[in-house]
Formats: structure tokens, C-alpha cells, sequence
């Protein structure tokens, strides 16, 4: 992809489910957009609920090493500032693990909405540096994810 520090491969999301669990979309911009490359997945109840919850099912499981984001084209307030990524290397999901993060999973892209400065520093319309899932022990053999995203 256009990622500068890119590391490992990119996972075929051919198959991958997205849901959005408490969430509420607009028809254009559902949780599926999460997974197409152009794709922009917007939570409406972010707002209400200070998270969102985005949770992606692999058909098979899938070592995991690292993710990026990249940012909508509108409205910076929404961009990550945020994020835990936690995984379970069933695919029933029986047990998850943190993976990455594990903040505070409420903010904005300025900070401003909880007052305190993002840990995901990020440029407008741009993907992010690589994120490492860690520890690496736990990242193998992952099926499924669950990224807490801020998105306003």
C-alpha cells in the first residue's frame, strides 16, 4: 500500500466480516468499509458512548504482526487519536488478548475532547506509521480482532 515504513505483508481481507457491535452507521458508511481499500467506516454513537468498537472475523485463522490506519478525507475530530487492538487465537473468540494499546479509548484527534494529547500522532488524509502488535508471542495465530476506535 502507500504506507512509508511498511512491515511484513498485507493480509488478504478476502472473507474478512466487519461488525460494529452498539454502533450505528450511516448505509454508505458501514463497518464492511473498515476492510475496502478506499473504504471509510463511521460510528455514529461515538459521541454518546465516548468508543467504538470495530470487531473484524477472519474465515481462517491469521498471524497478525502490525496494522495501520489511515484518515477520512473529512472531519479531523474523528480521526483515531486512541486505539486497543486485542485478539484470540480461536476463532470463536473464546479468549482475547491485548495486542496493542490499552489507554484511555476516548478522545479526539486534537485531544481536546478529553483534554488530554492523542497517543496515535497522526497526519490528515495519510496513513500511519506501522503499529507493532505486541508482545509477539501472542500475535501468532490470531482470527480475530477488536480495535476500541475513536471516530467523533
Amino acid at each position: 500500500g502507500g504506507r512509508g515504513d511498511d512491515v511484513g505483508v498485507d493480509v488478504d481481507l478476502a472473507g474478512f466480516r466487519a461488525a460494529n457491535p452498539g454502533g450505528h452507521s450511516p448505509p454508505s458508511e458501514g463497518p464492511e468499509k473498515a476492510l475496502a481499500a478506499r473504504g471509510k467506516w463511521l460510528d455514529q454513537s461515538f459521541r454518546e458512548k465516548g468508543r467504538s468498537v470495530l470487531v473484524l472475523s477472519a474465515p481462517e485463522l491469521v498471524e497478525v504482526t502490525g496494522l495501520a490506519l489511515r484518515t477520512a478525507s473529512d472531519m479531523p475530530s474523528r480521526d483515531p487519536c486512541r486505539l486497543l487492538v486485542e485478539g484470540s487465537s480461536s476463532l470463536s473468540g473464546a479468549k482475547w488478548v491485548p495486542l496493542f494499546g490499552g489507554g484511555s479509548s476516548s478522545g479526539s484527534a486534537s485531544g481536546s475532547a478529553q483534554g488530554g494529547p492523542c497517543d496515535l500522532p497522526m497526519e490528515r488524509k495519510a496513513w500511519s506509521k506501522w503499529l507493532p502488535l505486541r508482545p509477539p508471542g501472542l500475535a501468532q495465530a490470531v482470527g480475530e480482532e477488536e480495535a476500541a476506535i475513536p471516530a467523533a
